[in-house]
Formats: structure tokens, sequence, C-alpha cells
């Protein structure tokens, strides 16, 4: 099976290209500011007065070792997780008050505790249309819509032929590319990758990161947390790198 992976094929699925927004006369808003932003776990300070801006359409690297708050930073984001007192994160057309998971629709997102949560789900297809709901697995018997959207996902991520495969029949890589198709069933604004490649082998990041840069080309605008620089794909021209003791550090590229 992982010897398919690798197997490059002949059919090409172009990636639907997001149109920009509409030029206006006055500079665009950003996407994400964060302003002011502490977080602590356990009563630890996990990151430090974070001051930072995403603006639209821009890819961006977050860059750290094991255990510096990546993570944690993602989670910021994606809405999971909530500054401490002071600090505020503010999203492009969302409203404070908005039930957050009106931004999530907006985002997509990947993470190795959400991998870890869809073995028990019936098949790649499934795990590919729950993206469309944002839920592990099927509540619902999937539409027609479900079926095409997920179906054009697996076959640009080469997974066509394991469709009905369960998770637990599949590699480990295969299934995170998986993962990702699902992130991107909704044509997601935002996608947010926490460590995309980490665990997997030589041929198989590869192809990841050849398949990530395919889709920020094509106008999915990017976040991906790496503790390696060698991960960043060549789209990427902005890194935030975490310190030592949850202090941050912009590089522009």
């Amino acid at each position: 099976d992982e010897a398919k992976l690798r197997t490059p094929r002949k059919r090409r699925f172009e990636v639907p290209v997001r149109k920009p927004a509409r030029k206006r006369a006055h500079v665009a808003k950003p996407l994400v500011v964060v302003r002011e932003t502490n977080v602590y776990r356990d009563y630890r300070p996990v990151l430090k007065n974070v001051n930072w801006s995403i603006e639209q359409q821009q890819h961006w690297a977050v860059l750290g070792v094991n255990g510096s708050g990546k993570s944690t930073l993602l989670s910021l984001i994606y809405g999971d997780l909530q500054p401490a007192y002071g600090g505020t994160v503010e999203r492009l057309r969302f409203k404070p008050g908005t039930h957050i998971e009106q931004w999530k629709k907006r985002v997509g997102w990947v993470s190795p505790e959400l991998q870890a949560e869809q073995y028990l789900i019936g098949s790649l297809a499934e795990l590919v249309m729950s993206g469309r709901y944002s839920s592990i697995g099927l509540n619902a018997t999937p539409t027609p819509a479900d079926r095409r959207t997920a179906a054009r996902w697996l076959k640009f991520f080469g997974l066509q032929d394991y469709a009905q495969r369960k998770p637990r029949q599949v590699s480990y890589g295969q299934l995170r590319l998986a993962l990702i198709a699902r992130a991107m069933v909704n044509e997601p604004e935002l996608l947010l990758l926490d460590e995309p490649v980490t665990g997997l082998d030589t041929h198989v990041r590869e192809q990841i990161l050849r398949l990530l840069e395919r889709l920020a080309r094509s106008g999915t605008q990017i976040v991906m947390a790496v503790h390696d620089r060698e991960d960043i794909i060549p789209s990427i021209r902005h890194v935030l790198k975490i310190k030592k003791g949850g202090a941050v550090e912009i590089e522009e590229g």
C-alpha cells in the first residue's frame, strides 16, 4: 500500500482555485490579529505577550522545539483556547459574541490529536465527508454532494483506491493525507496544520509537502507548525519563532 502511495499518477486532479477577494480602495484588514496575548496551562505560562498579525493571503510557519507552544498557538487561532485576561484574538468578519463554531466553519484543522480520534470511523470516505460537518464520523446519511466532494479530495490526495478502507487498514501516512483531505472539503479560507509531516517516512513527507505547496499556490492560506525549517514549504515567507519561555520572534522572508 505504501508503495502505491509513492507512485505518481498520470491523471492530475487540479486544485480548486480560491478566487482572491475583490480589491477595494482601502487597505484590506488582516485575517487574524493576536494582541497582548498570554496563555497559561496548569498555571504555567506557555505563550508570553504575543502580538501577531496574519494578513490575508499570507502563509506562515510557526517554528519551535517540541513543547514550545506551537500547538497552543494554533489552538488559540482555531478557537479551542482563549487568551488570559487582557489579551485578544480578532478574526476578520467575526463579531464579538458570535459562537466560535461560525469561525471554525471557515478554517481547516489538522493535528496529531485529531488523527488519533479517527480510528473507529467506518472508512476513509466517511472520514473525509465528516469534515463537511466538523464531526468525528457522520451522524446522518451523507448527501450526494458530500460523496462528490469527498471523492474529489480523495482523488487529489491519491487515496481514491482506499476510499472504502477503514483507518486501521491504511498506513499512518495515508491516514494523515485523508485528514488533510477532510480539512479541505469545505475549501477553507485558512488551513491550520499542526506538524503535518512529523512521524512520516521520507517519501510520504515529501509527497505531503508537495501537495501543500500546490494548495498554497492555488489560494488556500496556510499556517503550519513545524519544529524543523526543512518542513516549511516554499510559499511560506513569514515565520513566527517561539523561543524558550514562550516569547515569540517574527522573521520576515
